[in-house]
């Protein structure tokens, strides 16, 4: 595991982000009124997972085969509540459906929260114990909902995808708050999942949807760049999911963006009625062709003299 500090424990919190809290709650004068930002609700912070595509956008369903992202958010949600300054979590999902791409950095992490990050993806079905800290100590937030990490994944079969929040186990890998440095227990954090829907659409593919994105989608969007119609599969050639019924440049890139991907589909093979049809056709023709014999040009030069030279010794 990539833990930045894990040796300093003390308490059950650690004792690098417990000063930190405390110091920079003390520098803003706020730790006197710590207790006013108690919510009375019972759930103090938030953390929300959120499915999109890769531009950042919400999705509900994503082709097979596609990429996309799920992102987690970070809110305080005391009155007057000054921000998150920490929050770690583990994450469970079914890895028979997606799967992790890359490894858990930096980069993984937004600039708001960029300290003492950490997280692992070695066990497929669980990002363990992801989270980070505020980077600027001296700059809450505020109550508004904060980005903190982005997850890159994989759609590798279709089905309803779930990733669930849980609690991370390390000892010091709490969530704090702004103006306090007491941990927020998990049971005050209301936990958002994230569902997606894996459709048997592979991205980029066009009507008639074969399976795989080649130079007959993109000739596809070309020749119909522009067209609008009905937002349903095949309606519109060169519209590819999510099926907006017009043909324009989210298509366009999609198809360039997955070219190569998919896997044909497979050509049904005819059924057993069907083949000896077949054959019992291929059979006359065959009878057909013994009875009138078919001869080359050599063949009928030849006995036409044959037939030539008898009529001269019998006339």
């Amino acid at each position: 595991m990539e833990n930045q500090f894990a040796s300093l424990r003390f308490a059950g919190r650690s004792i690098v982000v417990a000063a930190i809290a405390l110091l920079c709650n003390l520098a803003s004068g706020t730790q006197a009124a710590a207790a006013a930002l108690i919510s009375s609700a019972g759930e103090q912070a938030r953390i929300r997972l959120e499915a999109t595509d890769l531009a950042g956008a919400p999705i509900t369903s994503t082709p097979l085969e596609s990429d996309f992202q799920i992102r987690g958010y970070v809110q305080d949600l005391r009155a007057n509540g000054l921000g998150v300054f920490s929050a770690y979590m583990d994450i469970a999902y079914d890895p028979t459906l997606s799967s992790v791409q890359g490894a858990i950095s930096v980069s993984t992490f937004d600039p708001l929260y960029r300290t003492f990050w950490d997280g692992n993806v070695a066990t497929p079905g669980l990002v363990n114990e992801i989270g980070s800290a505020a980077t600027d100590v001296f700059a809450p937030p505020g109550p508004t909902e904060r980005l903190q990490f982005v997850l890159l994944f994989h759609a590798d079969t279709t089905g309803i995808a779930a990733f669930t929040l849980n609690a991370a186990e390390t000892d010091g890998y709490d969530v704090l708050l702004f103006g306090t440095d007491m941990p927020v227990p998990f049971e005050e954090v209301e936990l958002v999942h994230a569902m997606l829907n894996i459709v048997n659409f592979v991205a980029g593919d066009t009507a008639p949807f074969d399976g795989v994105v080649d130079v007959h989608d993109l000739n596809n969007v070309r020749n119909h760049f522009g067209e609008i119609g009905d937002p349903l599969p095949g309606v519109v050639s060169g519209d590819v999911f999510p099926f907006d019924g017009k043909v324009d440049e989210y298509d366009l890139s999609s198809v360039r963006r997955h070219f190569g991907a998919g896997t044909p589909n497979p050509v049904p093979e005819p059924p057993p009625l069907v083949l000896l049809a077949a054959g019992a056709a291929g059979l006359a023709v065959l009878r057909l062709n013994r009875k009138a014999p078919i001869y080359r040009a050599e063949e009928l030069a030849s006995k036409s003299s044959q037939h030539d030279l008898l009529r001269k010794e019998h006339p």
